[in-house]
């Protein structure tokens, strides 16, 4: 997808109790650990919704895992009872690179993976 889509790093944060976790994700190396309440995948949990951020500095508190990254989407993955289970985290290394589109599509691709992890849970059960 990172090739297809040209953008520099494309990954899955997991929430693990009060941290983030890197999941599965393509680009270079990212931070493994994002501690409680810092980043914008953080904030992006704690306002329950999607942000995008056109330059990560500006933005206060941004972790900054790679200096390439200049602008970034987040966008929380939701289980069936709407807690969060992830967040889809995906940067680029120029400013202003996500837009409303990508937001929409973005979220089009959490309910998707939402249903994937229901039938999961529904076979594992």
């Amino acid at each position: 997808m990172k090739k297809r889509l040209g953008y520099y790093w494309i990954g899955f944060y997991l929430l693990q109790g009060d941290r983030l976790v890197l999941g599965p994700f393509q680009g270079t190396p990212a931070c493994v650990y994002l501690k409680f309440g810092e980043g914008v995948c953080w904030a992006c949990i704690q306002a329950r919704k999607t942000l995008l951020i056109p330059d990560v500095r500006q933005f206060p508190g941004h972790v900054e895992c790679d200096p390439q990254s200049q602008s970034e989407i987040a966008v929380p993955v939701f289980d069936q009872w709407g807690g969060i289970r992830a967040v889809l985290d995906m940067d680029d290394d120029h400013p202003g690179s996500f837009d409303e589109t990508d937001r929409a599509r973005l979220e089009e691709l959490e309910k998707k993976i939402r249903i994937l992890w229901e039938r999961r849970q529904q076979d594992a059960g």
